[in-house]
């Protein structure tokens, strides 16, 4: 039997803050068994690409911020 390992990252738009920031979710997902948890961290969403999860070639510091 083995272990398989799904690893999401998305941008929740429904959580926004009053700035527009959207925050990172992670879902986690184990032979069935699934987890979702915030990295605290929030990023642009003109920045963020869903079709492959990631904000492409920016610099770290203007595009996430600490909750």
């Amino acid at each position: 039997m083995s272990n398989q390992v799904t690893v999401y990252m998305y941008a929740r738009a429904a959580k926004a803050n009053k700035a527009g920031l959207h925050p990172i979710y992670v879902r986690i997902t184990i032979q069935g068994k699934s987890t979702v948890f915030s990295t605290r961290k929030f990023l642009i969403p003109s920045k963020w690409d869903p079709k492959t999860r990631n904000m492409g070639r920016t610099k770290y510091h203007d595009v996430l911020y600490e909750k």
